[in-house]
């Protein structure tokens, strides 16, 4: 099996803790509301916490479905990390084992936050990723962020108690 690892980062203008606490302790209830082609997200194994297995159906071109399975292997709040993996789902490349995705939200300018993302693509053979792969897979992981904070920004009366 190889690792193949990519680094990427975006920008938001919430506040570190309020995108990072939205972001994990509400994507079940906020993302399909910030992302209209997702239709839920349903912890199907654990709790939700570390371990867990929570499968996100979206409606892609032509109205056909696609799910993915998302893996919670880390939440550390103190730090503002949070790690997650896709291990399967209806549209998950066959070259693949699994992608994680290691996340942490820190302070940037005005306020605002800087979402640092390190990707890892465990591929079942030694080949690396196709480039197109790891296109989506980037573009992917920083659009989680972003329709979230962006949700936040359009509901300026929207409040997390934890922040």
């Amino acid at each position: 099996m190889g690792v193949f690892t990519y680094e990427t980062e975006t920008v938001s203008v919430v506040p570190p803790a309020k995108l990072y606490n939205t972001f994990v302790k509400q994507f079940d209830t906020i993302f399909p509301k910030a992302n209209p082609s997702v239709k839920s997200v349903q912890v199907i194994e654990g709790t939700g916490g570390p371990g867990s297995i929570k499968k996100i159906t979206s409606v892609g071109q032509g109205g056909n479905a696609i799910d993915v399975l998302h893996k919670v292997d880390e939440i550390d709040e103190a730090n503002l990390r949070y790690n997650y993996s896709v291990v399967g789902g209806n549209k998950f490349p066959e070259s693949l084992e699994k992608v994680c995705f290691e996340t942490k939200v820190v302070g940037g300018c005005d306020g605002g936050s800087i979402v640092n993302f390190v990707i890892k693509y465990h591929t079942k053979g030694n080949s690396p990723p196709a480039e197109d792969l790891v296109k989506r897979g980037k573009m992917r992981g920083e659009q989680l962020f972003k329709v979230v904070a962006d949700y936040i920004v359009a509901s300026p009366d929207f409040n997390i108690t934890s922040c």
